[in-house]
């Protein structure tokens, strides 16, 4: 089964509008919609570890362009049969380009009738709409019971800086429905400057080896920055037993600036200053396919 939360909020957000905008060979050697999806459909046979997005979201602009319009993509998003890695690869295409007047079609795959990696797409996807029509359905679709389909609506408007659903991220963090991949995301999705209102959740993702190690370095940086003597226990563990190398040092680090503001050495940091720094050690994006 395709992890939503991992390959389509992992890769669709951050690799939306990237990559050159040109055509291959191939591409050029095709122009009728059908064509254009055949070979749209067979990008996503490699597998979404090996998903040619530059590829894919040059076809998603030249079906835009022709007179079929997106057309093809949401009846391939609409198709309960089709490969959810198809459908995937569909979004992170189709978010540059998406449009309020999508607003209504998208609304309907979001509805329960339909399968539900097509409603999760197709959420992520109206969650890039600031239409009133399409932010009302993301209110009803972040109480969905499907609990994907939740996940994509709070992360997708969490990422838009909705504060209502940032309060909500201690509750999903701890779900038993919530996969590490899902956790991964969150911390993504929330912002820098809530860190020490949610430091429970920094706390244990601190110390869960299943979270990517380019997003515990962060942690750590983050901790050490806004974190107080709470967070020193965690830090210290991560600098001893910590699988990662770049880690451990990262955590001892973090707990060493803790120690040094405590004592008066370092002047206090508040969280409104965790941005700015956070910049300056590696970034926990997740890796892009371009």
């Amino acid at each position: 089964m395709v992890r939503f939360s991992a390959v389509l909020l992992a890769l669709g957000v951050a690799c939306a509008g990237c990559g050159p905008d040109q055509q291959t060979s191939s591409e050029q050697q095709v122009s009728s919609p059908e064509e254009l999806m055949a070979n749209f459909v067979g990008l996503a046979k490699e597998g979404p570890n090996n998903l040619d997005v530059v590829s894919a979201q040059a076809i998603a602009k030249r079906l835009r362009d022709s007179p079929a319009g997106l057309e093809p993509l949401l009846q391939l998003l609409a198709d309960p049969d089709a490969d959810p890695v198809a459908k995937v690869l569909l979004v992170i295409s189709v978010s540059p380009l998406v449009k309020p007047d999508m607003a209504p079609r998208l609304i309907d795959l979001t509805q329960p009738g339909h399968e539900k990696t097509t409603r999760a797409c197709a959420t992520h996807l109206l969650g890039l709409l600031n239409t009133p029509e399409a932010q009302a359905r993301m209110q009803e679709l972040a109480k969905d019971g499907e609990h994907r389909v939740q996940t994509a609506a709070l992360l997708i408007m969490g990422s838009r800086g909705d504060a209502s659903v940032i309060e909500m991220m201690p509750e999903l963090w701890v779900a038993p429905e919530t996969t590490d991949d899902d956790r991964d995301q969150i911390l993504l999705m929330l912002p820098e400057e809530h860190v020490r209102q949610h430091l429970a959740v920094y706390k244990d993702a601190m110390l869960n080896q299943n979270i990517e190690p380019k997003s515990r370095e962060r942690l750590a940086t983050l901790l050490g920055r806004v974190g107080d003597e709470s967070v020193l226990e965690v830090l210290k563990k991560a600098g001893e037993d910590d699988p990662n190398p770049s880690v451990r040092i990262m955590a001892k680090g973090a707990a060493d600036t803790i120690q040094a503001r405590r004592q008066g050495q370092l002047a206090p940091t508040t969280s409104a200053e965790a941005p700015a720094s956070a910049q300056e050690t590696p970034e926990s994006t997740p890796e892009t396919v371009p």
